[in-house]
């Protein structure tokens, strides 16, 4: 894979696949790259590749799978709102 793709999804007949570049040190990105191409895959986004929305979308869809805001608010009580993260996960929304 290039610099620039971290990975992407694919669909090949009925069989959805997330391609990844193995060559990756960091493992919390690496989870994040493979959620976020999940959620292009389960959102059907069959448009345009590069699209800022579907990113977006595709984004906050591997943000929350995750690490679910109502779980981290559950064990971080207070600390979500402090640093700005209120109604996405904390791994989309704080970056």
């Amino acid at each position: 894979m290039s610099d620039r793709v971290d990975a992407f999804p694919h669909w090949d007949g009925q069989r959805p696949f997330v391609f990844a570049d193995p060559s990756k040190n960091d493992k919390a990105r690496s989870r994040m790259d493979t959620a976020h191409e999940l959620g292009h895959l389960l959102l059907r986004h069959d448009a345009e590749l590069g699209s800022q929305l579907l990113d977006r979308q595709a984004t906050a869809f591997g943000s929350h799978l995750l690490a679910p805001t109502g779980q981290l608010r559950d064990e971080l009580p207070g600390k979500l709102d402090s640093v700005g993260c209120t109604n996405s996960s904390a791994a989309g929304a704080c970056r």
